[in-house]
Formats: structure tokens, C-alpha cells, sequence
């Protein structure tokens, strides 16, 4: 389905890194999708495939990053990417972005930040009501390389509410990633500390620090599931033969550190993975992690109260006869602002520093969750 959509880009630091496009422009009936859209001022490698579900209903977005050694085409390409993640994706009524992103590790010669994918999370914020795209529902997924969704995930919100660039004012916050053959830290220096005996240190020299998801954890993490395809490697590592670039140990320290923050619940990693089974499942988690429907459309749970709704000092929230265990308070970008555990039937909620708007209450009550609007006055 074609649709029309004009990019309207600034002028950032004096140089205008975009123009008034008209994305019909960049349909491409080998991909069938909208191929090569610009998301940013770097015109060899902010580019994105956006594979546009068949609704007119606003959509989750899933963005998807490639490993090394490959590029955005592997979406439709790799017979298990394309069934589990572009296919499965589509078939349920999901859109999907393929997008290229430089990598502050295997691209230090073009100092390339991290924040390649982030931006692109804030770019379908920007331009959601063109693209149909429900901005409660992001998801990232990627392999190798293209784990640098981890680190993305784990930073705080990195929304900038003055830039001179729209598209930064927007968050970056996500509902989950699933992640291949991931790696959870950029340091060097702790990689080869928690890794690798002494004999092998002089292949890890010099020291370099771009990025330490594994630190960076905090309570408001996202869920989120990592695949390896070998199992845990006895440490210290005195065999260079292994594959040191995608140590599932990697995905060990990651899960506990999310243990350590409280909330181990939300991350599985998974060892031994075959090939033809590391996306397997993607569609369940991204369904188990998705507001239930977009933020115009959600209807009152009949057994939940809420009031008073508008509200400006405390909330209460009460149902008939089940016990609401835990209730999270989000902006409409998605960001978790604040999760209260209840174990009871009644709350009340002090919502007396949150600024005027419009805020989602996301209530788990007998092992369901329910989503209601609330407007601070």
C-alpha cells in the first residue's frame, strides 16, 4: 500500500541535513517496502527499509539491526529472520524497519556514536501520525552488531527537549529488545578483566570505553531476551579459538545485573541456541510486552475504578474483588515514570509532582493487565 508522507528536516548546527521528500518516492517493488529513507544527516548510513503494515490502524513498530558483515536487506534475505521477525511482524498487523547505523566500536574511524539507533526510536516518534505508528508500542531487535539495541534500552531517555532538532526532542525509551549473540559491554578494559587470562590480554590493547550497558541497568529497564548459540564459557578464557566476540557470557553478567536492580523477571537468556531457532518466539514477546491497544482507543477495564479522572493532587483506584499487584504510571511516550507494588483491592496514588497531560496508568490485577487514561490537571 503507498501512502504519502513529506519529511519536513532542520538546519542543525548550519548544516541542513534533509529536505521536503515525498516517500512514495522510495517504494521498491523487490523489497516491497519504502527503501533507503533518510532518518538523519548522514546520508551513507542514516538510512532505514520501512516494511509498512497492511492497516490503516496505528501500529507497533519493531526496528531491526544487522549484525556485521551484512546489511539492512537481511530482514527479507535471512530465511529465519524474514519468518520470525519481518513475516511474523507483518502477518500481525506490525510495521517493521530495517535500518543501517555506525557502530562506536567497529567504526572508530569515523567516531561514530552510539546513538545511531536511539535516533532512529525518536524519528517514527516524530513522524508517528504519518506512519501509523502507535508510540506506546517500540520494539528493538538485532543480532551481533546490531545489539548495540542493548545499550540503546538501557540509558536513560535520551530526549533532548530543546534541540534545535526535532526529532531529538523525542524519546528513546523502548518496550523490550531481543537480542543475538549480544554483546552487553563496549569497556575493554572490563571485558578482558572479567574474561580472559592474562596470556591473551595483548590482543585487547589499546583500551577503549564506548559503552557499558551492563552498568547502566536501573529499575525502568525493559524486558528483554538474549540468545547465544554456545553454551557459558568457563572462565578465565586462555583459548583464543573461542569466540570471543560473542561470549554468552556476555548475557550472563547482563542478567545479573538485572537481578541485582530487582527486576529479573524481566530478562531471559538463553544458551545453545541453533540457528534456525534464535528468533523463534519474537512475535509472542513482543505481543506479552505491548500496550494492549493504542492510546486513542483504550477502553475502561468495567472491574477498575479510577478517580477523580481529571485528577491534580491523588488518584484512587479500586476494584470489585481482585487484588491489583502493581500498577505503572507512563507518559505517552512509553517512559515508565513510576511503578507502585499494591497487593490489595484499593490505592491511592500521589500524582501531585506529575506536570499537566495526559498519563497511561498500566494496572496488573490477577495476571492481567489493564490500561487507563488519566489526564493531571
Amino acid at each position: 500500500m503507498k501512502f504519502m508522507l513529506s519529511f519536513i528536516f532542520v538546519v542543525v548546527s548550519g548544516f541542513a541535513f534533509s529536505q521536503s521528500i515525498d516517500i512514495s518516492n522510495y517504494y521498491d517493488t523487490i523489497c516491497d517496502c519504502y527503501k533507503d529513507l533518510p532518518y538523519g544527516p548522514e546520508q551513507e548510513w542514516h538510512l532505514l527499509d520501512f516494511y509498512k503494515a497492511n492497516t490503516d490502524e496505528r501500529t507497533t513498530i519493531v526496528i531491526f539491526a544487522h549484525g556485521a558483515g551484512s546489511n539492512k536487506d537481511v530482514i527479507r534475505l535471512h530465511p529465519f529472520i524474514k519468518a520470525y521477525v519481518l513475516d511474523s511482524c507483518l502477518d500481525n498487523d506490525i510495521s517493521v524497519a530495517s535500518v543501517e547505523f555506525r557502530h562506536p566500536v567497529e567504526d572508530t574511524s569515523l567516531s561514530a556514536p552510539a546513538t545511531d539507533i536511539a535516533r532512529v526510536v525518536q524519528f517514527f516518534r516524530y513522524y508517528h501520525e504519518d506512519l501509523n505508528i502507535d508510540t506506546m508500542n517500540v520494539f528493538l531487535a538485532g543480532t551481533s552488531r546490531g545489539t548495540l539495541a542493548i545499550w540503546t534500552a538501557v540509558q536513560d531517555d535520551l530526549a533532548d527537549p530543546v534541540n534545535d532538532d526535532p526529532i531529538l526532542r523525542k524519546s528513546s525509551r523502548v518496550n523490550g529488545v531481543w537480542a543475538v549473540q549480544g554483546q552487553t559491554s563496549y569497556n575493554s578494559e572490563w571485558i578482558v578483566e572479567t574474561f580472559f587470562h592474562p596470556a591473551i590480554w595483548q590482543f585487547f590493547q589499546p583500551y577503549y570505553n564506548l559503552g557499558h550497558a551492563i552498568g547502566d541497568v536501573t529499575p525502568d529497564d525493559p524486558p528483554m531476551i538474549l540468545n547465544y548459540k554456545d553454551s557459558l564459557v568457563p572462565l578465565p578464557v586462555m583459548d583464543t579459538n573461542v569466540d570471543l566476540i560473542h561470549l554468552p557470557n556476555f548475557g550472563y553478567f547482563f542478567e545479573e545485573e538485572y537481578i541485582v536492580d530487582g527486576i529479573g523477571d524481566r530478562v531471559e537468556v538463553n544458551y545453545n541456541i541453533i540457528d534456525t531457532m534464535l528468533y523463534y518466539g519474537f512475535i509472542d514477546f513482543v505481543r506479552a510486552n505491548s500496550y494492549p491497544e493504542t492510546i486513542e482507543n483504550i477502553s475502561a477495564a468495567k472491574n477498575i475504578l479510577l478517580y477523580p479522572n481529571p485528577a491534580d493532587e491523588n488518584v484512587y483506584i479500586k476494584t470489585q474483588d481482585v487484588m491489583i499487584e502493581k500498577v505503572k504510571i507512563l507518559d505517552i511516550n512509553g517512559r515508565v515514570l513510576k511503578e507502585i507494588f499494591a497487593d490489595r483491592t484499593g490505592l491511592v496514588i500521589d500524582i501531585s509532582y506529575l506536570p499537566p497531560g495526559l498519563y497511561i496508568l498500566k494496572i496488573l490485577a490477577k495476571d492481567s493487565f489493564y490500561c487507563r487514561k488519566l489526564l493531571v490537571n
